[in-house]
């Protein structure tokens, strides 16, 4: 008897969303929509593959994007797409804490200067009141 054949289940492809880029897929495959991308793919009987195709402003979390449908009914390997770090929003995140630590800087500083002042004041005006007596 030969090895009975499964199918590899579509819902393990990425969870479905509504839209997407169906532009990505060739004539023939199906399109599956999931979160940061598209997923094409030929079936889901053995040796039947899909394509992951991440959308813009965001990367595939494997470097193989094409996954084949095994004997045994699993998927070769899985992906997502994730949303990319903005380089630009990085390094605005910097100069925002990088204004907010001056800013707290200079507040500590302006803090001590009044202190220092009330001190001087307090203590030369309670060493005259000790020189009127």
């Amino acid at each position: 008897t030969s090895p009975t054949c499964q199918t590899c289940s579509v819902s393990d492809l990425g969870d479905p969303v509504v839209d997407g880029d169906p532009s990505v897929c060739a004539e023939g495959e199906t399109t599956l929509f999931i979160n940061g991308g598209t997923v094409c793919y030929n079936g889901t009987s053995p040796g039947s593959t899909a394509v992951y195709h991440c959308g813009e402003g965001h990367e595939a979390t494997s470097s193989e994007n094409n996954v084949l449908c095994q004997h045994n009914g699993v998927w070769s390997s899985l992906m997502d797409c994730t949303l990319q770090d903005d380089p630009a929003s990085t390094s605005m995140n910097f100069y925002i804490l990088l204004g907010i630590i001056i800013l707290l800087v200079i507040v500590i500083l302006i803090l001590a200067i009044v202190i220092i002042i009330c001190y001087c004041c307090c203590r030369k005006s309670k060493t005259s009141e000790d020189g009127v007596n």
